[in-house]
């Protein structure tokens, strides 16, 4: 990026942004990725790259053609998520639900049939 060109930041909530092209969260818990993701600090906040070829929620949220913030749920609610597989698209709703120290207060319940993502899951919990 070359030196006073500024991306063009979009914000769908306060844990979560569009930047260019892609898309970012406000690392809910600082120091960790989760998937081997991308961190950034800018200004004391630490924010995780979500990519959009491995969660089709968040390539939703780049794609879609209405409001991202239509996409997502509001901050503090609780969500059933039904197939969570190895969980990398709820880490990053943890993000935007729960916040730093669970700041919003939300409530993530995942479930999947397999037993192998089921392990994974439990690491996350």
């Amino acid at each position: 990026m070359a030196r006073g060109h500024r991306r063009r930041i979009r914000e769908v909530s306060s844990s979560v942004r569009i930047e260019g092209r892609g898309l970012w969260t406000r690392n809910a818990v600082k120091g960790v990725a989760v998937r081997n993701e991308s961190l950034k600090r800018e200004r004391g906040v630490e924010w995780r790259h979500w990519s959009p070829r491995t969660s089709k929620l968040a390539a939703g949220i780049l794609r879609t053609k209405g409001e991202p913030a239509d996409l997502l749920p509001l901050q503090g609610a609780s969500v059933l998520y039904l197939g969570a597989g190895h969980g990398t698209t709820i880490s990053y709703l943890h993000d935007h639900l729960c916040g730093e120290g669970n700041e919003f207060g939300g409530q993530i319940v995942a479930v999947d049939i397999s037993p192998r993502c089921l392990r994974d899951l439990i690491r996350l919990a």
